[in-house]
């Protein structure tokens, strides 16, 4: 019975051994030089045992190397006694198997880990470098492989069904459709044809005849004797194998060129009569069923070749009883038989029983007992290399799996029995990977950035010699794997003889890509290696497979850059003027902050234009001569001496400054003005005409004063050193600085860089403050035109779908790029209630909104004019965005949005004119005094009117004439009437008009008109006699200017 090696998950019997690789300890080989030695002879001793102990024979007396290895390491014919376990196949020490204590030490009671067998790991260097222990019969009330029960089932699902013949293929028949190997489940399996333990082992010869020669023993344990036994042996290249929990199936997997059959027969006591050796010729790589036997590699039945046509079925190699073989032999088979006679085969007696330290099974002495009868135990050896250098082919350098049978005959047309898949792995190989870069890394500026390299470790094992081809892939962005449909990166033509192998004790060869050029971090960004290993012919024929790496350590991530966003509300033109402060030119805004009218830090500053300098507050004029506003260099001190006169422009007419000693003839809090124009030309007030100017462009320094910002590109650009204390003025090459956004701004920290962190608020750079290196807008008078500029620094070009890769699923990998786009958008937030800043209001957008950006730069200016409808004094305040723009540029971490407290820059005052009016008025009263005789009183009726226009007769004596009376703009009469009764002469009687006027009334309206209005008194006593009427006269006349 064999081990089911393939079938669905959770099959009572899909439990396999591990395959075990063997390293074991470095034997003194004591054998002997000279003469070459036989297979039999050269490690694993081949004497019908398990043990350790090495076989004499009695007559003649012959003593194999005492060393020898052996499947086992129990004394001879005790299964219990451990010894020499380090020259044991499957025991790791006398102690212990699978580094857990050795049940069988102690008794030969049934334990799976008697049977999990496990290579000596302290054995330097490998003897073995691939071995396979397999169990094949079942036991206990579940029939499992495991059990430790000594009661066992019949049942076996790894026999071979009807039909299937070592002559045909194994997935399909040489040049036929239909299946070729069959697996069948038999309940009941016949114990003369059952297998119940079968293992291999690989070994690389090391004595005279045999160095490097690849040597392969076997060894398997029959339920029973069948009188003349035979047994075969397949070694494949490729993986195959069946197992049929019921009814049968076919095998998977198919034969390489160079597979090697071995069939071997004994006779009735035992010996080993013949062993022989077949090849597969196969006539195409995968699959290589479509091929046959022939002893000459030859698939083709119709081309003759050393005299036969192909397909053959001859031998390449044949042996015998390897107790009877001679020096040199390479093939060789040899059981535990109980010889009588020494008659060849079987002319050295041998204790017919074998005592194992694993669990066995015999049809006679059943489970547990851990014997194997005679002819029961089957062992031998080939060596690969020397069979088929014999036969004059190209030898195999390794198998991967190998399957003992049991069958019918030695013929390669026998009928197939029981079998067993030893998997040894010894056509191994294995391909791990490493990206040598960090695991996760930012795009460049440019929109690229590097792979790294990726380092590959290739090992091949089963064969020294061998080459092919090694291939990087690479795929991505997003994505979690990779294979051989990515980029191709690197390939390169590897082989065993590479200076990459060598110093390596495992034979790892260490090999490293070429980069590859990234342009895109899409989705998650996740780039993934992936390395193939391509065999070229002559190693795919020799049994080296294809390796690719498992994907582990493989895959990094590209993640995308996150720009930032800055922005200034700036004029169109912006005029500089440093205040006076205490006799002192202030620049940096600093006046007053510890003492009123004094600068705590007399400013410093190379004149922006021309080489004259202000020292501590003073300018260094000393040198001009007679010519002023010259901007020649002074004698780098400011003081005595310092006395000069300076044409300057104050907005409406030229004045003279004067200077003495250094020190502005100008009052103290009092602007300096900002043009000064050249003497020659006193009529031109233009910045480009002036001798110097301190003034803006869109918020940038015009430093060199021609009137504009001049491009980067020019070898004149708006940069000076030091212009207010320490605070640069910078351009694109300006003094070893570079900034990629320009010429003209302000680089308040000395850094040589533009940042967020080259703002102020504190009227620091000539009274105005500083946001982001621009020169924030000063106020601006209602009708004017307000700017904003933005900065967008730190983004990443995009890949360019017209330049793309030459991998269409992976267009980005060495692509080309362009620069990031989408739009900076812009809002002006008008101000709120009494002109504050309010971000509630109802934005508008300025002209010029949006932009569309190409990368990194500065953009705008955008503008509005508060000249519309609703426009007022007051603060207003720009906010704008940028959305980024993938895969490469995030959005800023944070927009620049609405702040009313104005300190990101974005506030700009409107402000609007003062002026009065005013218009005179008259409020027309009077006042009467009444007189009479000493010694009487007042008894009458006093009335007083007010009339316009001209009264009749005179002053003294009137009547009303043309005039007429005066009534307010309510409709009432201005005439008061008063009742003296008993009053005093002398007595004063007043009108109280409040509500006619001459001119404009308390409201703004207009009243009574210019012209003549008198009042008209009349008394009348009741005693006394009344006097006549009186009339007062004014008139009025206007003047409002």
């Amino acid at each position: 019975m064999a081990t089911r090696v393939l079938g669905p998950t959770g099959s009572r019997r899909r439990r396999r051994f591990l395959f075990v690789s063997l390293l074991l300890v470095a034997c003194t080989a004591l054998f002997l030089a000279g003469a070459a030695q036989a297979v039999h002879e050269e490690s694993l001793q081949l004497d019908g045992d398990v043990s350790t102990n090495c076989y004499n024979a009695p007559t003649p007396t012959v003593t194999c190397a005492s060393l020898l290895y052996d499947w086992g390491a129990n004394t001879a014919g005790d299964s219990s006694t451990q010894t020499d376990t380090s020259h044991s196949v499957f025991l790791t020490d006398p102690a212990h198997a699978n580094t857990v204590a050795n049940p069988c030490l102690a008794s030969v009671a049934v334990e799976t880990t008697c049977e999990q067998t496990t290579p000596n790991p302290a054995t330097v260097p490998s003897k073995f470098p691939a071995a396979s222990f397999q169990r094949d019969f079942l036991s206990g009330s579940a029939c499992t492989l495991d059990s430790t029960s000594t009661t066992p089932c019949t049942g076996d699902s790894t026999t071979y069904a009807t039909g299937s013949k070592d002559t045909l293929g194994i997935g399909i028949p040489a040049g036929g459709t239909s299946a070729g190997w069959q697996c069948n489940h038999d309940n009941n399996v016949n114990s003369k044809v059952d297998i119940d333990n079968a293992y291999v082992a690989q070994y690389t010869g090391t004595t005279t005849g045999h160095v490097g020669d690849k040597i392969y023993y076997f060894g398997l344990e029959k339920n029973q004797n069948n009188g003349t036994n035979d047994i075969g042996i397949w070694f494949l290249h490729n993986n195959a194998g069946c197992s049929a929990t019921s009814g049968h199936l076919n095998w998977n997997g198919s034969h390489h060129d160079g597979d090697t059959l071995v069939v071997s027969e004994f006779t009735q006591g035992g010996g080993v009569s013949t062993i022989k050796a077949f090849q597969w010729a196969a006539n195409t790589q995968f699959p290589g069923d479509k091929g046959c036997i022939d002893s000459n590699d030859n698939p083709n039945p119709n081309l003759v070749v050393n005299g036969t046509k192909g397909c053959n079925g001859l031998s390449i190699g044949q042996g015998g009883d390897c107790k009877s073989a001679g020096a040199g032999d390479n093939i060789c088979a040899t059981t535990n038989a109980n010889c009588t006679s020494n008659a060849k085969p079987c002319s050295k007696p041998w204790n017919s029983t074998v005592s194992t330290p694993w669990l066995s099974w015999d049809k006679t002495l059943g489970v547990g007992n851990n014997k194997i009868v005679s002819p029961d135990f089957i062992e031998g050896g080939i060596d690969i290399t020397k069979i088929f250098q014999a036969a004059g082919n190209p030898a195999p350098s390794c198998f991967n799996v190998i399957v003992p049978d049991t069958r019918s005959s030695a013929s390669i047309t026998a009928t197939l029995f029981d079998y067993v898949v030893n998997r040894i792995g010894g056509c191994g190989g294995g391909l791990s990977t490493q990206e040598n870069a960090a695991s996760s890394r930012e795009i460049g500026a440019n929109g690229t950035i590097s792979s790294g390299t990726d380092t590959a470790k290739l090992q091949i094992t089963g064969t020294g010699v061998w080459g092919g081809d090694l291939t990087w892939y690479l795929c991505g962005p997003n994505v979690s794997g990779c294979d051989n449909t990515g980029y191709v990166v690197t390939t390169k033509t590897v082989a065993s003889t590479n200076s990459q192998c060598g110093g390596d004790p495992n034979g790892v060869c260490t090999y490293t890509s070429d980069t590859a050029t990234l342009t895109s971090a899409l989705g998650n960004g996740e780039y993934c290696w992936h390395a193939h290993f391509a065999p070229n012919p002559d190693s795919l024929a020799a049994g080296v497979d294809p390796q690719d790496d498992n994907g582990d350590n493989e895959c990094f991530f590209v993640t995308p850059k996150t720009p930032t966003l800055t922005t200034a509300a700036v004029e169109p033109v912006g005029l500089l003027s440093p205040t006076m402060c205490g006799g002192l030119a202030d620049l940096n805004g600093d006046c007053g902050a510890t003492t009123p009218n004094v600068d705590p830090t007399p400013d410093n500053a190379s004149v922006f234009y021309g080489s004259t300098d202000i020292i501590g507050g003073k300018l260094d004029c000393n040198a001009w001569g007679s010519t002023v506003n010259a901007g020649t260099a002074g004698n780098g001190s400011a003081g005595t001496g310092d006395t000069c006169d300076l044409l300057a422009w104050n907005g409406t007419s030229n004045v003279t400054i004067h200077v003495v000693d250094g020190v502005f003839q100008v009052a103290d809090g009092t602007a300096l003005p900002a043009i000064f124009p050249n003497p020659s030309t006193p009529s031109d007030h233009t910045i480009a005409g002036a001798s110097f100017a301190w003034s803006t462009d869109d918020g940038r320094v015009d430093a060199n004063g021609d009137g504009s910002i001049d491009p980067s590109t020019t070898s004149s650009q708006d940069c000076s050193i030091n212009v207010v204390n320490s605070y640069d003025v910078l351009g694109s090459a300006c003094q070893g600085y570079a900034i990629p956004q320009g010429n003209g701004l302000v680089d308040l920290n000395d850094d040589g860089k533009i940042t967020p962190a080259d703002s102020c608020t504190s009227g620091c750079f000539l009274g105005h403050n500083v946001s982001s290196g621009f020169v924030v807008a000063g106020p601006v008078p209602i009708g004017g035109t307000i700017e904003d500029v933005a900065t967008l620094s730190g983004t990443a070009n995009n890949p360019d779908p017209l330049n793309t890769g030459t991998n269409t699923a992976f267009p980005t990998i060495n692509g080309g790029t362009k620069p990031a786009d989408s739009q900076i958008s812009w809002l002006l937030y008008p101000p709120g209630t009494g002109g504050a800043a309010d971000c509630t209001t109802t934005p508008v957008t300025p002209t010029g909104s949006p932009i569309t950006v190409s990368g990194d730069g500065t953009y705008g200016p955008v503008t509005y004019t508060t000249n519309h409808a609703g426009d007022k004094v007051g603060k207003y305040e720009f906010a704008a965005t940028y959305p980024g723009e993938g895969p490469n540029t995030n959005a800023p971490s944070s927009q620049v949005a609405c702040d009313p407290t104005g300190a990101n820059g974005e506030q700009v005052t409107i402000t609007g004119p003062a002026t009065s009016s005013s218009a005179q008025r008259w409020l027309p009263n009077d006042r009467v005094v009444l007189n009479s005789t000493p010694g009487t009183t007042l008894h009458g009726t006093l009335t007083v009117t007010l009339y316009k226009g001209s009264f009749s007769g005179t002053a003294g004596n009137c009547t009303a004439g043309s005039g007429t009376a005066v009534t307010d703009r309510f409709g009432a009469s201005i005439a008061y009437t008063f009742s003296p009764n008993g009053a005093a002469s002398g007595t004063a009687f007043n009108t109280t008009n409040t509500t006619f006027f001459v001119g404009t009334d308390s409201d703004g309206t207009a009243d009574g008109a210019d012209a003549s209005y008198f009042w008209l008194i009349h008394y009348h006593d009741n005693t006394l006699t009344s006097p006549n009427d009186r009339c007062e006269t004014s008139t009025i006349s206007h003047n409002d200017g």
